[in-house]
């Protein structure tokens, strides 16, 4: 399977977990690679500060000795934004939902895609 097809299936699984309002994997320049958002949502957008938030986070780990960024999560009085870096691929996969979106399965799903994903392009 290639990069693509494995990008697709990533945020393909992880659009539908229950609460998800879509998924997409950003690349750290703040590109969409491969996407399945709700329209209500401007991907450009949400991907360029995706990516604002990124690199923000990435000086306070940075500042606080803390390593490598790795999960950021940021929750809204009306929902959620979980992000997973994959180191090999350079890219965060992020998944959008509503305040009922159980974490948890995100943060295991979103643990699995990275680990599949990185042992495809290994």
């Amino acid at each position: 399977m290639g990069r693509q097809e494995v990008f697709d299936k990533i945020i393909d699984e992880l659009s539908h977990i229950e609460g998800s309002e879509g998924a997409a994997i950003v690349g750290t320049d703040g590109m969409i690679i491969a996407s399945k958002l709700d329209k209500k949502y401007a991907q450009d957008k949400i991907a360029a500060l995706i990516s604002h938030a990124v690199n923000t986070a990435t000086k306070v780990i940075t500042e606080a000795a803390l390593g490598k960024p790795d999960t950021i999560s940021i929750e809204g009085t009306e929902g959620k934004i979980v992000l997973m870096h994959s180191e090999k691929a350079k890219v965060f996969i992020f998944v959008i939902g509503s305040k009922d979106m159980n974490l948890g399965l995100v943060r295991m799903m979103l643990d699995e895609a990275v680990e599949d994903f990185d042992e495809t392009i290994g």
